[in-house]
């Protein structure tokens, strides 16, 4: 979880490379988690990745696809391409 709250610190702070890199390196420890991969596409968006951001909300929608402000961003991303 202490990679969780370095991400979560970095982002909180507006260092969104960072924060991402500290979320790869949580997902690649722990395995896919919803929020990280929801907090990993809102950096990349922030960040103008449209493309990175669109996969990782995906992926967290095939986890949980009962999430309705996920499908939004996703249908918002896809429209704008």
């Amino acid at each position: 979880e202490f990679l969780a709250v370095l991400g979560q610190s970095s982002q909180a702070l507006g260092e969104l490379g960072q924060a991402i890199a500290y979320y790869k390196d949580y997902l690649a420890h722990y395995g896919a988690n919803l929020l990280i991969l929801n907090a990993v596409g809102e950096c990349y968006w922030k960040l103008g990745n449209k493309e990175e951001a669109l996969l990782a909300f995906e992926k967290s929608l095939e986890i949980n696809p009962k999430q309705d402000d996920i499908q939004k961003i996703v249908k918002s991303i896809k429209e704008r391409k």
